[in-house]
């Protein structure tokens, strides 16, 4: 009898529990990402109207729609599942995919489980065409893609009036220059499909296709700390190249091609309390008259900005100690545990016990310094279930060796890796390491110099506000210790969103690694001779930097 009393007061106890785990799982079902599809996909000529499965804790979601070489071609934050997509600058018979990624109120995110891919058949005006009218020259447009499969029509326009529409057939439209000569005018062209309009095009009479230019950072007058300055500007669109000139009382010191909207200028062209100017040039077929342009001054600090303070791990799991580390040579780290503003709190002396999970924020300060910025870490006493790394070497065939070692000693510890294709553009990287939702991005690389007399090792990520800012200063310090000559440590570089592979928008944790030049033989010889260090150094600091050693 007493037997048959326990037996049914545990089978009690064991459904009481399963009740409450399940109520829990049902009352929290809202706070976690949970798996979704694309429900549907439909189009009318370039507007692409996509729906998708709610998720219940996203806070946004955001598509992307990737080209056949997977550079970003089109990308949208929403909050609703059901949006329409102008597509209006696709390409006749090129490749495309959308990708949509859930993210909760946390910056963590899912991607959808069937990313849709389509091939865009309608014509479309060939990318190549000239924007420019040329008086007393008729233009010859070009079409792309099969005509003959509906009825096209070609639509001319000034913006007020249709100055030509008629059926086309064939892949090349002339347009008679007593349209346009003499004329400062725009033209806008529209490919119809029946009523609805499948591509457009703009041509210039006359006037600029360059769109206007404006530099959005620095601002005019500012004051700049003496760091590497991220020039970022808006504009330009249509213009065949673009120049960066750095001036300093007039005299052009350095003139840069430029290619993306966001420009570092090395800290190297300036000094400290010095005043200089920049301009930006958007430039069409290098013809002076459509150039357009944009400056500003600032003056550069006469002190210096600390950098912020790093972290040894992010989990305290290990002692339920954390310590934090000065990366300047003067100094001293403020901290909280409580989540509040560093700024007056206690001055880091030895390591810091902590019992729970908490948000630690550290400052750095010194009197004849402009203070750090606030960095702020949460610390967990729980080790995640698994983390998953992504290592990418380009197609660097001499590093295959370190990276496949490196992987089986974190495979080692549990850790999920991926590795690249050697054959792999930095593109697919770069969509299927955002598409894996990693928790580090790892890419090792060698550097060159045209030179040939460049040596060292340097790190790179993001900004100082990055995740990967303190495993970035582990990795690199550690590294820099095997190093062979210590004045070949090139220090932690930023490249503010001027590089895809570690942009936040792409990698929420990112660095990247520039071992040796592959082109200075004594950097050559210490490589080869410590691969094994460089291994163990590279592992060891991201296991203890999660908890895991």
């Amino acid at each position: 009898m007493k037997i048959t009393i326990k037996t049914l007061s545990l089978i009690i106890i064991i459904f009481v529990i399963t009740t409450i785990i399940v109520s829990l799982s049902i009352l929290n079902g809202n706070h976690y990402l949970k798996n979704f599809n694309i429900i549907s996909v439909n189009n009318i000529a370039t507007t692409y109207n996509l729906k998708f499965e709610k998720v219940k804790s996203a806070k946004y979601y955001e598509i992307i729609v990737y080209s056949n070489d997977n550079s970003v071609f089109y990308e949208e934050k929403t909050t609703n599942n059901n949006v329409s997509l102008n597509l209006s600058n696709i390409i006749n018979n090129n490749e495309y995919k959308i990708v949509i990624l859930a993210y909760d109120e946390n910056g963590n995110n899912i991607t959808v489980n069937n990313p849709y891919s389509f091939r865009y058949m309608e014509p479309t005006f060939n990318p190549n065409n000239s924007l420019l009218l040329t008086d007393f020259i008729d233009y010859t447009l070009k079409i792309d893609g099969d005509l003959s499969k509906k009825d096209y029509y070609l639509e001319i326009n000034d913006g007020l009036y249709t100055i030509i529409k008629e059926k086309i057939k064939t892949n090349e439209y002339t347009i008679p220059y007593k349209l346009y000569t003499g004329i400062n005018q725009i033209f806008y062209l529209n490919l119809y499909d029946n009523n609805n309009i499948i591509n457009s095009l703009v041509l210039y009479s006359n006037i600029s296709p360059v769109q206007d230019i404006k530099i959005e950072s620095p601002k005019n007058n500012e004051i700049m700390d003496y760091k590497d300055i991220v020039l970022e500007y808006s504009g330009g669109q249509n213009s065949t190249s673009k120049v960066l000139e750095i001036y300093t009382n007039d005299t052009l010191i350095k003139e840069i091609p430029v290619i993306n909207n966001k420009v570092i200028i090395s800290k190297d062209f300036f000094k400290k309390g010095k005043p200089y100017k920049v301009i930006i040039k958007a430039i069409y077929n290098d013809i002076d008259k459509y150039t357009k342009i944009d400056k500003v001054d600032f003056t550069i600090n006469d002190k210096d900005t600390l950098k912020p303070a790093y972290i040894n791990s992010i989990s305290s799991y290990n002692n339920n100690y954390i310590e934090l580390y000065n990366p300047n040579n003067k100094g001293d780290i403020y901290y909280t545990i409580d989540g509040t503003d560093p700024s007056n709190g206690l001055i880091y002396k030895d390591k810091i016990l902590i019992n729970d999970n908490t948000i630690l924020k550290t400052i750095i300060k010194e009197k004849n310094s402009n203070n750090s910025i606030i960095k702020e870490y949460p610390i967990s006493n729980n080790l995640k279930d698994t983390y998953k790394i992504y290592l990418n070497i380009g197609n660097n065939k001499a590093l295959k060796e370190i990276s496949d070692n490196i992987s089986k000693k974190l495979k080692d510890n549990n850790i999920i890796v991926y590795q690249n294709d050697l054959n792999s553009t930095y593109n697919e990287l770069i969509s299927e390491s955002k598409t894996l939702n990693t928790d580090l991005y790892l890419s090792i690389n060698f550097n060159e110099s045209t030179s040939h007399e460049l040596y060292g090792l340097e790190t790179w990520i993001n900004n100082e506000e990055s995740i990967s800012y303190s495993l970035a200063n582990i990795i690199h310090n550690n590294l820099i210790s095997i190093y062979y000559n210590k004045e070949g440590n090139r220090g932690i570089k930023y490249a503010s969103n001027s590089l895809d592979e570690l942009s936040s928008k792409n990698v929420n944790n990112s660095i990247l690694i520039n071992l040796i030049f592959s082109d200075n033989e004594e950097d050559t010889k210490w490589f080869n001779s410590n691969k094994d260090k460089i291994v163990d150094t590279i592992t060891n600091s991201i296991l203890k930097y999660f908890g895991i050693i």
